[in-house]
């Protein structure tokens, strides 16, 4: 009986032979890794891996939301407990007019304002101490520096309402153009106005 070498099997063979082994081997190695793992675990192990920890789901909000508004909030709590009663439908109308930045209530505005007065007094009365000024001195530059922070933010709101005014003049013409070609075109004042509004 003559000897088989692999010089006299063809190429094809061998190649099919060392492939069909392999993949037999993968399969016993698919199965091994099944049998020693319990399916509930391997499910859970995967929605682990998935969900995300509440500090990640924390972090993932915008540093506004997560630190500066929260102090805002409790600052607002302290300028309305302390200051005079102030007419929180005027700030509304205003922060309307401004085109309500940051998503602001009355309340929050008000914090923000208390929050800007604290800053700019702590920032202040840190510079004028390292300095070596008199404490009389340093207490009368921090209450006025206190209360220039303390209408930063009106400033900060009045200049949010004149960009939106002139926003608003510049867009004026294109829209009033817009809305006379739609209602030449026959459509109706309503639906002109729609249209405008998707514009």
């Amino acid at each position: 009986m003559p000897s088989i070498s692999f010089q006299t099997l063809p190429l094809v063979t061998i190649v099919v032979g060392l492939a069909l082994g392999y993949g037999i081997m993968l399969v016993f190695i698919g199965l091994a890794l099944l049998i020693g793992q319990d399916p509930v675990q391997a499910r859970v192990k995967y929605y682990i891996k998935r969900s995300r920890s509440l500090e990640d789901i924390e972090l993932q909000r915008p540093f506004f939301e997560r630190v500066i508004l929260p102090a805002i909030r409790n600052m607002s709590k302290a300028v309305t407990r302390f200051a005079p009663q102030f007419d929180l439908e005027a700030i509304r109308l205003k922060l309307d007019i401004a085109g309500n930045p940051n998503n602001l209530s009355p309340t929050d505005f008000l914090g923000l304002r208390g929050l800007a007065a604290a800053v700019v007094g702590v920032i202040t009365f840190a510079l004028m101490l390292l300095k070596g000024i008199p404490i009389v001195q340093v207490a009368t530059l921090t209450i006025g520096a206190g209360g220039i922070g303390f209408y930063l933010p009106v400033l900060w709101i009045n200049r949010k309402v004149r960009a939106r005014q002139e926003g608003i003049l510049d867009a004026l013409p294109d829209a009033l153009d817009l809305l006379t070609v739609s209602v030449e075109a026959g459509l109706t004042f309503e639906a002109s106005m729609a249209r405008l509004a998707d514009k």
